[in-house]
Formats: C-alpha cells, sequence, structure tokens
C-alpha cells in the first residue's frame, strides 16, 4: 500500500512528456527476512494492489491460494504515522518509514522491514552478490570523536582481553578502551594528542 502511494505522488509531478506519462504497475514483489551478508531465510510474496473508489485491494500470493485486503486511509508519502482500516473492520495505526525500497514498519510494539520491488526488480536481487560486512575483529576504532590522551600498548606486546589499550577525552571525560579478546599488536595507527574521528582507526592486532 505504502509502495503505490508513493508511485501515485510521483505520478502527480508536473513535466511529464505527452505520450509518456507514468503508469503505475499493479504487480509487486515484497522481499523480508534475511540477515547482513546472507540471502539465507529470505521470502519473496508477490502481490497485486488494485485502486478502485477510493480502496486499495491488496492480493497476496499464498501458499493456500490468493488473500485479499480491502485498505481505506488518508495516509500520505511523508508522514509517520498510517491509520488504515483494512476489510471495513479492523483498524490500525502504525509507525512507518521509507528507507529507499525498504518499508519500516512498528505495529503494536513489533518491527517489520521489507523490500517493495517489481517483478524485474526481484529477479535481479536474487542475482545480486552478497555484501558481506567488513571483518573489524583485528581492529580498535574510535567509538566517538575526541582526544587521544594515552596510548597503553606498543608494537609486538601480547595482550589479554579486558586489557586496557587506550584512553579518549570527549565531553570532559575520559574514556577506556579495552582489548575484546587476545591478541598482539600489530600496528600504532594514531598519536597520542590527535584529535579522532568516529571509527578512526587506533590500534591493529595480527
Amino acid at each position: 500500500f505504502m509502495r503505490y502511494r508513493y508511485l501515485e505522488h510521483i505520478q502527480m509531478i508536473d513535466g511529464q512528456l505527452a505520450g509518456h506519462e507514468m503508469t503505475i504497475a499493479k504487480k509487486f514483489v515484497v522481499v523480508t527476512g534475511g540477515r547482513v551478508g546472507s540471502k539465507e531465510n529470505i521470502q519473496e510474496i508477490p502481490i497485486r494492489i488494485e485502486l478502485k473508489e477510493g480502496v486499495y485491494s491488496v492480493y497476496i500470493e499464498e501458499s493456500d491460494g490468493v488473500s485479499r485486503y480491502d485498505i481505506v486511509s488518508n495516509w500520505r508519502p511523508g508522514e509517520i504515522c498510517l491509520r488504515a482500516t483494512i476489510n471495513g473492520t479492523s483498524k490500525i495505526t502504525a509507525q512507518v518509514e521509507r528507507k529507499g525500497v525498504k518499508y519500516a514498519l512498528v505495529l503494536d510494539g513489533a518491527h517489520y522491514e521489507c523490500m517493495v520491488l517489481s517483478p524485474l526488480g526481484a529477479e535481479l536481487q536474487r542475482r545480486m552478490p552478497v555484501k558481506v560486512p567488513p571483518d573489524t575483529s583485528k581492529l580498535v576504532m574510535s567509538p566517538m570523536p575526541g582526544l587521544l590522551t594515552n596510548i597503553s600498548v606498543k608494537v609486538g606486546e601480547q595482550v589479554t582481553a579486558g586489557q586496557k589499550l587506550a584512553a579518549i577525552e570527549a565531553m570532559k571525560m575520559e574514556n577506556t578502551l579495552v582489548a575484546a579478546q587476545d591478541g598482539v599488536v600489530a600496528e600504532i595507527c594514531a598519536n597520542v594528542g590527535e584529535s579522532l574521528a568516529v571509527d578512526q582507526l587506533i590500534i591493529r592486532f595480527e
């Protein structure tokens, strides 16, 4: 429903070439599940949306058939609160947010997130390589902007989990950085007295 409303909003933009006006597709694929660096547990749910007399009818293809949900709502793109009546009886209020092709929704305390793609977009999405997050387990980075006031280790030193590594002064408070695991210091990447940015590298382990 939200995706369709956004497309309606785009359709009203002036300056479209005659004969090339935007038409709104009726078929979409909702992609849910998965986690960063993996395509496991991803679900693709084909849906169809039809608009008639102010009612948005959403048809969802399920394993046991097609379910229909009639949605009536005055929600407009950009609003964070969505109030709607479903199938004439159920009333819902949800907090919503658009993040590019992703949509986030908080309903009754539960958080949901999905992508809404065209059928072609869903097909291309399946072919996209998975972006694996970088391994930062051997890096010590600044958790906040601040002044590096102390480095307690040197290159080649064996450290143990919980050992003090460095200290950063921010907001007139000293924050101590400790080792998350045992290791050997391979490189000191910052100098005492240096002003650090968030996520700036301080120490690298072997």
